[in-house]
């Protein structure tokens, strides 16, 4: 699997379920990365969140800030921030901007 590939999974995984993993979370809402990766890696094993939870939360932040679902902010103590967008986006629009965020197949 390619870089891109990978990319692509995580994004039709997240495309179905991210109003689901955010549905606790304001449109407008600052969260902390920890708490992102809370979210991100909910339900999941301590060995697979152990393994898995920094790609998941680096895959989690590019397809919100794709999707204009949210941006990262940095902080002047070196630390970031989630921001959702208020208001955050339909589903359908967030799809639309993560599908013309992919490079050409083929």
């Amino acid at each position: 699997m390619t870089a891109t590939d990978g990319a692509i999974f995580y994004d039709l995984s997240y495309g179905n379920r991210w109003k689901g993993m955010l549905a606790g979370v304001a449109p407008g809402e600052e969260l902390e990365l920890t708490r992102v990766k809370r979210i991100v890696c909910a339900g999941a094993s301590a060995a697979d969140a152990q393994r898995h939870g920094e790609s998941w939360l680096g895959a989690f932040l590019s397809f919100c800030e794709r999707g204009r679902i949210g941006s990262l902010q940095s902080h002047s103590d070196g630390s970031y921030t989630l921001v959702l967008s208020d208001p955050l986006p339909s589903g359908a629009e967030a799809w639309e901007r993560i599908e013309a965020s992919w490079p050409e197949l083929g």
